[in-house]
């Protein structure tokens, strides 16, 4: 069975009980949170559900964003390149690594491979 949603301990959920547009995703549910609850997302919160949904859309699809379809490359790709990119620099949040690190296992297990591999 997939996995729809997941849910982790190390963050807060909250509920809206009003109708909802979905079409607006993470930039909907955060003008949500920031309107009906007076706060808005910390880095590391923001950092963590943009986390979850790009591992939901690779479990989801069974494959990586495409780099070809200008949707998956402007919401999941850049940030997995962005993210790349900080921990070669050794930029990135001690926190973060280990999680980024299990994401870029999940990129390679369905990495696409050309007819000569």
């Amino acid at each position: 069975m997939a996995k729809i949603c997941q849910l982790h301990a190390d963050l807060h959920y909250f509920l809206c009980m009003e109708p909802v547009d979905m079409r607006k995703q993470f930039r909907g549910l955060q003008g949500i949170i920031s309107e009906k609850y007076n706060r808005y997302l910390t880095q590391d919160e923001k950092w963590i559900a943009k986390y979850n949904e790009v591992t939901t859309f690779i479990e989801t699809n069974h494959r990586n964003p495409s780099m070809h379809d200008e949707e998956e490359r402007g919401r999941y790709l850049n940030w997995i390149k962005a993210n790349r990119k900080a921990i070669n620099a050794g930029k990135m949040k001690a926190e973060r690594v280990e999680k980024f690190k299990e994401l870029l296992a999940m990129t390679e297990l369905y990495r696409r491979k050309n007819q000569y591999e």
